[in-house]
């Protein structure tokens, strides 16, 4: 965020946007780094054939992604609105230190199946005809932006 009112003359503004360019700069540098070990990363698992690096390369992904975004905020001085970014990319470090620490296939794949778990519990909320589905209305009786629901297909079948 911008506080140009505060800056008291464009020497001094221009000195701080060279600053905020030289700081996004280095956060550029550390994805850059995080992305060629990626893409090391990924070709490796090419070679074995197994599930379970998916989990490793979309949580080191999102990591990026988020870092990737901390360096446009601070580019533009918005360092107040970096902390969730950071949260986020943090909370997927921790997921992937724990992943790689010991028995990383098996972790992996349990990541895998929770996340799936959460998708068909998702999913089965916004079905009127499932047990989840009529709990969550029944709860939502009397908030006006149930009508949502009413957009939703009245079933959804999955197929495996």
């Amino acid at each position: 965020m911008y506080f140009r009112d505060l800056v008291e003359s464009e020497e001094e503004w221009q000195n701080y946007e060279i600053l905020l360019s030289d700081l996004a700069g280095f956060v550029r540098d550390c994805v850059q780094f995080l992305i060629d070990a990626s893409d090391v990363a990924q070709i490796a698992s090419v070679q074995d054939r197994c599930y379970s690096h998916a989990t490793v390369l979309m949580l080191t992904r999102h990591v990026i992604e988020s870092v990737d975004g901390v360096s446009v905020l601070v580019e533009r001085g918005c360092a107040e609105n970096c902390g969730p970014l950071l949260r986020s990319a943090f909370e997927a470090q921790l997921g992937l230190l724990y992943i790689l620490d010991t028995d990383s296939k098996r972790r992996a794949l349990s990541y895998q199946v929770a996340h799936a778990h959460r998708k068909i519990k998702a999913y089965r909320k916004c079905d009127p005809n499932d047990l989840l589905g009529k709990q969550l209305r029944a709860e939502l009786k009397d908030d006006p932006m149930t009508k949502v629901f009413n957009r939703v297909p009245g079933s959804l079948h999955f197929r495996c």
